[in-house]
């Protein structure tokens, strides 16, 4: 059953584990179609990620891209022909014009390949501000169904706190029967126990009334016990009143000690 004590500090926080719950249902506001809005949420949440993953492969594509558009120039040629001369080799009209086809040709793939990773970064670029406004988007439609769900829950949540609340409400009553019992059980025992007390001073009070009486049979006990065991030996009886009874506890020294044998009997008032 347990004390009081225990009984009272559960007790206590039993009732306010009943007082959160009875917050929580008196606040809880069902919100319709409460599945679709969480499923929706999770898709979102889903979208949102998967976004931050393309953007960043796109991003590093597009470092690389930028990087290979710096470093595409054009092979400066015009130095040949001076190099060529003083070598004592002349160029002659022909070959000048090989050059410059070549140099044409150079320029012509040159221009190519910029024009080619321009529009690559051009479109990555693209791709990355359209998923940036997707998120943005996405953000505010995630913040809305958030405070949507956060308001309430499903019916079966509900449900499910006003069943948690039974089961506590239930437990807590039957702590404050159990506490009632103890409570009457305790005082129960209070009263035996004064009633106890009560009656071990009246015991007390009488063996002073009849001091006279106890005094002869201290000396009896004595001289007895000198007979049977030798004299010099000290023997008495140790008379007290006990919670239930007189208390009656000859005490006799084996070798002059006081503390060497002692034997208790009890004897009712």
């Amino acid at each position: 059953m347990g004390s009081t004590a225990d009984l009272r500090g559960q007790i206590t926080l039993a009732e306010a584990q009943v007082e959160r719950l009875r917050a929580q249902v008196a606040a809880f506001q069902v919100v319709p179609e409460y599945e679709r809005l969480k499923d929706r949420a999770d898709q979102v949440s889903r979208r949102i990620k998967q976004l931050a993953q393309e953007d960043v492969i796109d991003q590093h594509n597009l470092d690389e891209l930028q990087a290979a558009v710096t470093e595409t120039t054009d092979v400066e040629v015009d130095y040949l022909e001076p190099v060529y001369r003083e070598l004592g080799v002349v160029l002659n009209d022909q070959v000048r014009r090989r050059f410059e086809d070549v140099k044409t040709f150079h320029h012509s793939v040159i221009r190519n390949r910029r024009r080619f990773l321009e529009e690559e970064a051009a479109e990555l670029t693209e791709r990355l501000q359209s998923r940036r406004a997707e998120r943005a988007r996405l953000g505010e439609d995630q913040a809305r169904l958030l405070r949507d769900l956060a308001e309430g829950g499903a019916l079966e949540a509900l449900t499910a706190l006003q069943t948690a609340l039974g089961r506590e409400e239930a437990a807590l009553q039957a702590l404050r029967h159990r506490f009632e019992a103890a409570q009457t059980l305790e005082a129960s025992a209070r009263q035996i126990t004064a009633k106890s007390v009560e009656l071990q001073q009246a015991v007390d009070t009488d063996l002073q009334e009849r001091r006279q009486q106890t005094d002869e049979a201290i000396l009896l006990f004595s001289h007895y016990a000198q007979r049977l065991y030798g004299e010099g030996r000290e023997a008495y009886l140790a008379i007290e009143a006990g919670r239930n009874s007189l208390t009656i506890t000859p005490r006799i020294d084996s070798d002059g000690s006081r503390a060497s044998a002692t034997w208790s009997s009890s004897a009712s008032t």
